[in-house]
């Protein structure tokens, strides 16, 4: 079950998932700064996992940095530190893939 913890937070959860609703990519890259962040990226990993389990998910950014590998625990494809290395996997795994999706969770005031 979703686990959105606040207003602002649960604003965020519905417009990136009704951004890959409309869009239907194939690949999702979320990409997360702020710590207290981290579990409304993973509520959405799990959304957009149930509702589109063919398309890839990438997760990274800064506050991944301090979790000890929690991606492990999420329905993810993708682990990357950078944009960089996002690509490098775009590259080699999905040359055919005609949408990118990039969202940045931000602080969002109250």
């Amino acid at each position: 079950s979703t686990r959105v913890r606040s207003s602002a937070a649960s604003d965020v959860y519905k417009r990136q998932l009704e951004a890959v609703r409309s869009n239907h990519p194939d690949l999702i890259a979320l990409s997360v700064t702020m710590p207290q962040h981290l579990l409304v990226c993973r509520d959405l990993v799990n959304a957009i996992r149930r509702e589109f389990p063919e398309s890839r998910i990438a997760v990274g950014g800064k506050a991944f940095q301090s979790t000890h590998q929690i991606w492990k625990q999420w329905p993810i494809d993708f682990y990357v530190e950078d944009a960089r290395e996002l690509l490098q996997n775009v590259n080699t795994e999905m040359r055919s893939s005609t949408v990118l999706l990039r969202f940045q969770f931000r602080r969002v005031p109250v």
